[in-house]
């Protein structure tokens, strides 16, 4: 699965997994242990991206 995306489709999948990972990062509790931590790491890593490949597009 070596297919080309679109700038438009990646920015929509960054969105979609920012988006599942807020809904499960708010449904978690104290009890979860470092899984909290770990999935709001990678909701910094994923911060910006979208933005980042809409400026570049509109370029």
């Amino acid at each position: 699965m070596n297919k080309k995306l679109s700038n438009e489709t990646v920015m929509c999948r960054i969105q979609q997994a920012q988006t599942v990972l807020s809904v499960w990062l708010n449904s978690m509790t104290k009890d979860d242990g470092n899984a909290p931590d770990m999935v709001d790491a990678v909701l910094t890593i994923l911060d910006g991206l979208a933005d980042s490949l809409a400026m570049e597009g509109d370029q």
